[in-house]
């Protein structure tokens, strides 16, 4: 192996251990703190079990999807203000809409929010 070689790699782990070393302090002072938002249950309407990734909109508020609940007890699309409150857009009702959504949602550049659902009634 080359001298240079033999130096780049030093060089190389040691810049790493000095960030992983920084990371490390940095974690230590800075932790995140955490809120609870709502806690889901499976009497509310407004759905139970949160499934996939929360997406956030250009004023701050969160969608996302449920597994089941909703006003009919298929899943349901609902909204987070960056207050907290939590509000139902949309009840799966198990018919041609399908029910039981498969992850979270999606938008396109005009706001209109996409999914997908594990089962439609045929």
């Amino acid at each position: 192996m080359s001298r240079m070689f033999r130096s780049l790699i030093w060089r190389k782990s040691a810049t790493m251990g000095m960030l992983l070393a920084l990371g490390t302090m940095t974690t230590a002072l800075a932790q995140p703190i955490e809120t609870v938002l709502h806690n889901f249950s499976a009497s509310m309407p407004k759905g139970a079990q949160p499934i996939g990734a929360l997406i956030r909109d250009a004023q701050g508020r969160l969608y996302g999807a449920t597994e089941s609940g909703g006003r009919y007890g298929y899943g349901s699309i609902y909204r987070v203000s960056p207050a907290g409150a939590i509000q139902a857009l949309y009840s799966f009702t198990g018919g041609a809409d399908g029910s039981e959504p498969f992850a979270g949602v999606i938008s396109d550049s005009s706001g209109n929010l996409y999914g997908t659902t594990f089962q439609v009634a045929a």
